[in-house]
């Protein structure tokens, strides 16, 4: 089974989501002892102790946040970059930011975007505002930081939650909508 099927299965049918992840080889972004996993809907090492989220749950992040093509996004949590790669592929304008320096070279190899190694919790105040922002790495609350960097009617999609999350969508107005249960490891303060 392939990637997009494994997608489609999953309950993803926005096609422009659909072309991006197929366009993006995963396999490119993960450790040699993970590649033959690339085509699975599920989640991987990407080395420092780190897990790539399942691609069915981060195209549903997608989903939520409606990328449009020319907006400029903040990626938190890039790791090896396979998210910025599909933020690309669907003609985002990313900066991407990563804590683990090594985890941020390795993806600033990979994409056509910058690739930051900084405090997910600052943001990337030097580049905002932004018409998107997009966690990988949970939050118990919405920093006050991305809510400064967010662009009059942008929106931040993020998991978010103390002990259980949900992937979340704030919208710069206040709107709130709540979405799937997920587990992902929290943002670290450096």
């Amino acid at each position: 089974m392939s990637l997009r099927e494994a997608l489609e299965d999953a309950g993803i049918s926005d096609q422009r989501l659909l072309d991006a992840f197929e366009a993006v080889p995963r396999w490119r972004f993960l450790p040699e002892t993970e590649e033959e996993y690339a085509d699975e809907d599920v989640a991987l090492s990407i080395g420092a102790g780190h897990m790539s989220p399942q691609p069915s749950v981060l195209a549903r992040l997608l989903e939520l946040a409606e990328v449009a093509p020319g907006e400029r996004v903040l990626e938190i949590g890039a790791g090896r970059g396979y998210l910025t790669a599909v933020l690309e592929a669907l003609d985002a304008r990313v900066i991407a930011i990563e804590r683990e320096p090594k985890l941020a070279k390795r993806a600033a190899r990979r994409v056509d975007s910058p690739v930051h190694a900084a405090d997910g919790f600052a943001g990337w105040p030097a580049d905002a505002p932004y018409d998107l922002i997009v966690a990988t790495a949970a939050v118990a609350e919405v920093p006050d930081a991305w809510l400064a960097q967010l662009a009059p009617g942008g929106r931040i999609v993020a998991p978010i939650g103390a002990r259980h999350q949900r992937l979340t969508r704030l919208d710069a107005d206040g709107h709130r909508r709540e979405d799937l249960a997920v587990d992902f490891a929290s943002l670290q303060r450096r």
